[in-house]
């Protein structure tokens, strides 16, 4: 672990999965977008491991469903059930939570994000170690927002929707603290449209294998074994953004 990090709580929320990426439904069967969507869930909440393995810093799963449940219970995160504020009232009320309960920042992070891995909720956390300005990822293209870190006491909150990376700034210029931008390479690519699936497709190999295993768990049952998220073996770049020295340790 990076030197300097303290307690952070990290929010992901999600939809139930009949609710999920509907644009993905108008070309795709609904059990493989099912499939989809809790592969990209498990690959979020494993990358997030690493950081985990401090007892300081958590993971929470706010929304969606029992297949949602049992993908974050399993992952060893807190899933917590939709309380009916809508996604930035929801993400603000988990946030606010952690901060009550003495966590040092809160930070928002997307359950569709195919390509994560390790170094980059590392990286998140490690470009807000030093807690005086929030941080945020852009999305690659559409102007969203794909992570956003609070420091607590920042009278900031999260406005995520249409081009929300610019609403961040002003929000984050307007609480004196402006907003630090670091670009994370698996944070960036979300994944919302068929292009974007078939880009993904193009990109691993092991994407469509994936899908299938997780199609035949939902088959199953809910009860039965978790598949594997895992799309790539660590890469020693998604850390580039490490101290040499701190690099070595990880």
């Amino acid at each position: 672990m990076p030197e300097g990090l303290k307690k952070t709580h990290i929010v992901v929320p999600m939809k139930p999965l009949p609710e999920s990426k509907t644009r993905l439904r108008e070309r795709l069967p609904k059990r493989t977008v099912d499939a989809l969507v809790l592969l990209m869930l498990g690959r979020v909440l494993e990358a997030a491991v690493p950081i985990r393995k401090s007892s300081d810093h958590t993971f929470e799963v706010v929304g969606g469903d029992d297949f949602v449940r049992r993908v974050a219970e399993a992952s060893g995160a807190l899933w917590t059930p939709d309380g009916g504020r809508g996604l930035n009232g929801e993400v603000h009320a988990a946030m606010q939570a952690a901060y009550e309960r003495g966590f040092d920042s809160a930070a928002y992070l997307p359950g569709d994000l195919p390509l994560i891995q390790d170094g980059d909720v590392l990286g998140l956390r490690y470009a807000g170690r030093k807690l005086n300005r929030p941080v945020g990822v852009p999305a690659r293209e559409g102007g969203g927002t794909n992570a956003l870190l609070i420091p607590a006491g920042v009278d900031m909150q999260p406005l995520l929707g249409g081009n929300s990376y610019a609403k961040h700034r002003r929000a984050a210029k307007s609480a004196g603290t402006p907003l630090r931008t670091t670009k994370l390479p698996g944070i960036m690519d979300d994944l919302d449209t068929p292009d974007d699936y078939e880009r993904i497709r193009r990109l691993n190999r092991r994407f469509s294998g994936l899908i299938t295993d997780w199609e035949a768990w939902l088959l199953e049952g809910i009860t039965a074994p978790l598949p594997a998220s895992r799309l790539f073996a660590t890469n020693p770049s998604h850390y580039a953004w490490m101290p040499d020295r701190q690099r070595r340790r990880t």
